[in-house]
C-alpha cells in the first residue's frame, strides 16, 4: 500500500482513547501520521479525530552553531603585552 496518501490526525482531548488499528498505538492530541484510508476517513467523519495540517516548512529550522572560544579551535592564545 505504498501509493496511499498520509494524513495527520489527533484526538480532540486526552480523555478520548483511540488506537491505530495497524500499530495499536494510542492516538494523542499531538497527532500521528496515518494512511488516508477508509478507517481514518470514517473516524474523521464521525468526529472521533481531527485532521492536523502539516507545517509549511517540511524541515525544522536548524539551530544556530554554538559560539566557540579561540582555544577550542586549536589556536594559541594571544599574549597581552
Amino acid at each position: 500500500m505504498e501509493g496511499l496518501k498520509k494524513i495527520r490526525v489527533a484526538v480532540k482531548s486526552d480523555d478520548i482513547v483511540l488506537r491505530d488499528p495497524a500499530t495499536r498505538e494510542r492516538i494523542t492530541t499531538k497527532g500521528k501520521v496515518v494512511p488516508r484510508n477508509g478507517f481514518w476517513l470514517r473516524r474523521l467523519a464521525a468526529g472521533d479525530v481531527v485532521e492536523l495540517k502539516e507545517q509549511t516548512a517540511s524541515k525544522p529550522e536548524p539551530k544556530p552553531a554554538p559560539e566557540r572560544d579561540v582555544k577550542e579551535q586549536g589556536s594559541e592564545p594571544v599574549k597581552k603585552s
